[in-house]
C-alpha cells in the first residue's frame, strides 16, 4: 500500500501473537493516518496466561509497552484461578473494557520492546520436552554413579 492510503487502522487482539511486534507497527503507522489498537492488558495475561500470546503489553504515558513472555516468567493458569477460572472467563467477557488495553493514535505510534535474557517464549509443550530431557540426564547420571558405587563394593569384598 501506498503511505497514508488509509485514514483509520484497527487492530484488535492482533499484536499480542506477532513475534516481530516491530514491524507491525512501523507499517502499520505507514499506511495508516491513525487508529485503534485493542490488546489484553497486563492483568488478563497473568490471570489468564494464553500460550499463543507472546507479549505482556502495557501502556506507560502514552507509550506502548511489549514485554516479552518468557517461559521462566511465565505463570500457569491454574496456579492462579484454579477452580475460578470459569468465573474468570464470565467476567472478562462481559467486561472487556476493564482488562482490555485501547490504545487510540495518530500519526505515531510510541512504542518499547523489551525482549527477554532468558531465551525468550517457548511453548509449553517445548518447555516441557526439555525439563524431562534434563531430568532423563540426571536420571542416568545418578544411575551410572550407584551402578559405580555397587561395582566398587562387590571388588572391595572379594579383595577384602
Amino acid at each position: 500500500f501506498k503511505g497514508n492510503i488509509f485514514d483509520f487502522v484497527y487492530a484488535s487482539h492482533v499484536l499480542e501473537h506477532l513475534d516481530e511486534v516491530e514491524n507491525s507497527l512501523n507499517e502499520i503507522t505507514r499506511v495508516g493516518k491513525r487508529g485503534l489498537i485493542i490488546v489484553p492488558g497486563e492483568i488478563f495475561e497473568r490471570a489468564w496466561d494464553k500460550h499463543p500470546h507472546k507479549w505482556i503489553i502495557t501502556v506507560v504515558e502514552n507509550q506502548i509497552i511489549f514485554r516479552e513472555k518468557c517461559y521462566c516468567t511465565r505463570l500457569n493458569q491454574n496456579d492462579i484461578l484454579g477452580k475460578w477460572r470459569d468465573i474468570f472467563w464470565k467476567i472478562y467477557t462481559k467486561n472487556k473494557k476493564l482488562l482490555d488495553i485501547n490504545y487510540f493514535w495518530k500519526d505515531i505510534i510510541p512504542f518499547k520492546i523489551i525482549r527477554c535474557k532468558n531465551g525468550g517464549f517457548k511453548r509449553e509443550s517445548q518447555a516441557h520436552s526439555e525439563r524431562n530431557t534434563k531430568r532423563k540426564i540426571i536420571f542416568k547420571y545418578r544411575i551410572k554413579i550407584r551402578f559405580r558405587t555397587f561395582l566398587s563394593k562387590i571388588i572391595r569384598s572379594f579383595y577384602a
